[in-house]
């Protein structure tokens, strides 16, 4: 009993700071119902699913550490009713990065891609999100 006494200050002040730890963590690292984590302004995913990016966000797959994806922009000049149009009018520009070597691509549905990673459009509003899947090509694993 004398040891709390003499101690409980040290002790209250570990328990607060240990909350305030957890709080912390909380706010930094958001878990999305798509199984991704969100810290900052990076998503990290395990590529089996699309996660939403926003414009800026980087998307890198957890376990791989020269992969990057970024929004570039988005494009939403959709078809007008009654027109005959070549393509939608909707993308989204995405930049991928290997090892240091950018590369650049985006489409209605499409894709940028890399010597061994692809990113795909699942959906989006155009405007400020995708859905976004980041994932290994069969060729790469085949040669790995």
């Amino acid at each position: 009993m004398k040891f709390i006494k003499k101690h409980i200050l040290a002790f209250t002040i570990s328990i607060v700071v240990v909350i305030i730890l957890a709080v912390a963590t909380v706010f930094l690292l958001r878990f999305n119902s798509d199984g991704a984590i969100s810290a900052n302004n990076i998503v990290f995913t395990n590529g089996d699913k699309a996660v939403r990016l926003e414009k800026g966000q980087i998307l890198k797959m957890r376990g791989v550490d020269d992969v990057s994806v970024i929004i570039t922009g988005f494009t939403n000049r959709p078809c007008p009713d009654g027109a005959s149009c070549i393509w939608s009018g909707q993308a989204v520009q995405y930049e991928i990065t290997e090892n240091g070597d950018k590369h650049v691509g985006g489409g209605m549905h499409s894709f940028a891609s890399s010597d061994n990673y692809s990113v795909y459009t699942a959906s989006s509003d155009y405007e400020t999100y995708a859905m976004v899947s980041l994932q290994r090509n069969i060729a790469a694993e085949v040669q790995n």
